[in-house]
């Protein structure tokens, strides 16, 4: 599982770890509202990310790797995903998106308030 540094690296300095072990991260991020994201090992290099907001603030990672690719479904809610070149895209219920590297949002906002969701994390560094 990624160490504290490289939560913070991805997440920002928002993200507190509420539990670590070798197979399951939980993290609290810090913001009005609530904030989780628990994190799955699958296997080595490739990590399930269930996310849950509660809130209406921007969540602006800090996306320090090119060799990821991320495929998110939302199941609640709706996220608006603004890209480095100003444009917007929205993720509704039921459907996904796949990004990588320097095309992964670089902000996130959640108009209704809430957003549930589950992401396939593949780091190629780590395969």
């Amino acid at each position: 599982m990624p160490e504290k540094q490289e939560v913070q690296e991805w997440y920002g300095r928002n993200a507190r770890v509420m539990h670590s072990d070798s197979d399951c991260l939980i993290e609290r991020y810090e913001c009005q509202g609530k904030g989780l994201i628990v994190t799955y090992k699958v296997f080595e290099g490739m990590e399930m990310v269930f996310m849950e907001f509660n809130s209406e603030d921007a969540f602006i990672p800090v996306t320090p790797y090119s060799e990821i690719l991320e495929i998110t479904c939302c199941r609640r809610g709706r996220v608006v995903c603004e890209f480095a070149n100003n444009i917007c895209a929205h993720l509704s219920e039921d459907h996904f998106w796949i990004g990588s590297g320097e095309h992964l949002p670089a902000s996130y906002y959640f108009p209704f308030g809430y957003f549930d969701a589950v992401a396939l994390v593949i780091d190629e560094r780590k395969m």
